[in-house]
């Protein structure tokens, strides 16, 4: 498709990291065209019994990880600007809250630098076929709930529709794409 991907590993969330990266592009790296946030930690634990620590390991990435992405970016020309998020954010999850408040926020700055006049979408995925990040009885929960797992493919597939979206095609700042059993 014409397109060039770099891919490179850096914490998004550390200010220093992200300056001297976001420095780079278009330099001695292309210019930036689109960004994929798609950081995240993840631990489980009940709300009565989540630490401070884990509640701030789940945030970084999330919140200050999207903030810098947005303040290095805000004046480039992007195509797009994607942050994965979860439908753990709408439906929440035992054990989760942490996790559903680090990807409402997702959700929240979406909508917010939509405002601005910027590129943004967040999508709540559900769960997917590959999920490095849950184990199998993490995802078989989900299961039970009507969360059914999506061919990575398929899914990827459906962002793909709307990145390549006609120009003027009116996409939502907010979306969710999941594989759900009603029944």
């Amino acid at each position: 498709l014409g397109t060039a991907v770099t891919v490179l590993a850096a914490d998004v969330a550390d200010d220093e990291a992200m300056a001297a990266l976001f420095g780079r592009f278009g330099d001695d790296l292309p210019p930036l065209a689109g960004i994929l946030h798609t950081a995240a930690d993840l631990s489980s634990a009940p709300i009565a019994d989540l630490a401070d620590a884990s509640l701030l390991a789940m945030l970084r990435p999330k919140v200050r990880g999207t903030w810098n992405l947005h303040r290095f970016s805000a004046h480039l020309p992007l195509d797009f600007f994607v942050l994965f998020s979860s439908t753990t954010a709408l439906l929440g999850a035992n054990g989760l809250a942490h996790y559903a408040a680090a990807n409402a926020f997702l959700d929240s700055f979406a909508h917010w630098r939509r405002s601005q006049a910027l590129p943004a979408l967040s999508v709540n995925w559900g769960t997917w076929s590959v999920m490095r990040a849950a184990s199998a009885a993490e995802q078989q929960r989900a299961a039970e709930f009507g969360l059914e797992q999506m061919p990575a493919d398929l899914a990827l597939a459906v962002l793909g529709d709307f990145l390549l979206a006609a120009p003027g095609a009116q996409v939502p700042a907010q979306l969710t794409v999941a594989a759900v059993n009603w029944d």
